[in-house]
């Protein structure tokens, strides 16, 4: 759905009135939030900034010894999202429905 909506102008860089970044939105903005740690990853790959602030209590904070293995893991599932095809529109599923 990322990939989609960036192809189709989505601006990553985008922050809210209180400086958060698309990829901090995805990192638990909220104590009862759900984290989406490939989002967050493949956003950080498109070039949104990430302040790492999660505030969801479901945050996995990896220990100093972890964090290389866990950075190789987001990127490795930042690649695995990012090599998906894009979702074909409704327009262009419309037209190829046979009738």
């Amino acid at each position: 759905m990322v990939q989609y909506l960036v192809t189709r102008g989505a601006d990553v860089h985008s922050r809210t009135k209180d400086g958060d970044t698309v990829a901090d939105l995805a990192n638990g903005l909220f104590e009862h939030a759900v984290v989406h740690p490939d989002t967050v990853a493949l956003l950080e790959r498109l070039g949104s900034a990430n302040s790492h602030n999660c505030r969801s209590n479901e945050c996995v904070v990896p220990t100093k010894e972890d964090k290389p293995a866990a950075a190789a893991q987001s990127a490795k599932a930042a690649e695995s999202i990012a090599s998906r095809p894009p979702a074909p529109t409704p327009m262009a599923a419309q037209e190829n429905t046979p009738k």
